[in-house]
Formats: structure tokens, sequence, C-alpha cells
């Protein structure tokens, strides 16, 4: 997810510098973000307000809410068995870029098989040991956020500021309150009862 979380900025960015109407890249964007944000609101509320039982007894994937033997149950979880093998082969390889990125070391065959079965053996893991996706979730979405939404953009505007001589005091508690807030979220993901 954080590797996600970071390079889907860069396929929007490639994808907005495509545009024909540059002038528009802004509007589309928010408009993008405002209808994925509204998909998941209403699949989610919806769901939410339809369940027919205690709210406490839906499960963390929502494949689980359904009956076994349901036959759109079954399709789903075969799109889904679709989806992810079609998306794990993007995801290992934005890792292993950044995995040769990071070590600065040559891209080889060898190198790539060794990735590969890290990864492999990392998924596997914690299919094992923490079959509970709505916890992984928790977590690796609390330490993205932390990352790419609170502590980096927060930490490059002040360095921005500070480079052109207008970062003031006010504008550093503000920006370290917005870091301190992430990390807070992230230590509260320990406290949540499941």
């Amino acid at each position: 997810m954080l590797a996600l979380s970071f390079y889907i900025h860069n396929i929007i960015i490639t994808i907005m510098a495509n545009n024909d109407r540059q002038d528009r890249n802004g509007r589309d964007l928010t408009i993008a973000f405002v209808l994925v944000t509204l998909t998941y609101m209403l699949v989610g509320a919806g769901f939410y307000i339809c369940f027919p039982l205690a709210k406490a007894c839906i499960e963390d994937n929502i494949l689980n809410n359904f009956e076994m033997h349901d036959v759109m149950t079954a399709v789903a979880r075969i799109l889904l068995l679709f989806q992810v093998v079609t998306v794990y082969p993007l995801v290992a390889f934005m890792l292993r870029s950044e995995a040769v990125l990071l070590l600065d070391i040559g891209s080889s065959r060898a190198l790539t098989i060794i990735i590969n079965l890290a990864i492999v053996t990392v998924c596997i893991l914690f299919a094992c040991f923490c079959p509970s996706i709505g916890t992984i979730i928790r977590y690796t979405g609390a330490v993205s956020g932390l990352v790419h939404i609170f502590a980096l953009p927060s930490l490059l505007q002040m360095r921005s500021l500070q480079l052109r001589g207008r970062l003031t005091w006010f504008q550093g508690i503000f920006h370290t309150l917005i870091v301190i807030f992430g990390a807070v979220n992230l230590l509260m993901q320990f406290f949540i009862k499941e």
C-alpha cells in the first residue's frame, strides 16, 4: 500500500501530462477524486445501512458477509481473483523497482527472482499468521497515511518555506502538528479492539 500510494501520484502525473487541455487538469483531478470518494462512500454506506444483522457482525472481508454457496458471491470471488492476478505483478514490479533504486544495485535475473521470492514469502506469511485483512489494511493505511499524507507534504512545505526564508513560527508549529496528528493516528491503531 505504501508503494501504491506513492506511485499512484506518478501515474496521475503521467496521465495529466498527456492531457490535451492542460488548463483543466486541476478540475479533472478534483472530479476524479470526488467520484472515487463518492463511489467508496455509497458502496460502504449502502452495505452498512442494508446489513440485516447487528453491525458488529460485519466481517472485514465483504465477501465473508454473504453465503458461501451464493452464485453472486462465487462470481465476485472469481472476479476478485482476476483482479489480484492482474494487479499483483504490477505491485511486485513497483516493489522490485523501488528495491533496485534504494539499494543502488543493477538489475539481473537472479536479483529479480530473489526479490520476487521475498515478496511472495512475505505475502504467504501474512496470509498464514495474520489472515485478517482489516488489521493489515488498518496498519498499512496508517503507516502510508503518516508518510505520504501527513509527514512528507508537511516536511517538504516547511523545507521549501525555509529555503525561501518565509518559514514563520506559526507555520512551523502548524505543520509539525499535522505530522504529530498522523503519528497519533498510527499509534491509535494499536488500541483498537478487534
